[in-house]
């Protein structure tokens, strides 16, 4: 199954890959990011 990969807008943490963040990056932009 493909995830959200790296700056792919997203609405919740589910919309990204695994071990990967829903952050917020702006005020309504929503991109995922690599959770360390």
């Amino acid at each position: 199954a493909d995830c959200g990969w790296l700056f792919h807008s997203c609405e919740s943490n589910a919309d990204c890959c695994e071990n990967w963040a829903c952050a917020t990056t702006g005020r309504f932009r929503y991109l995922c990011k690599y959770q360390i």
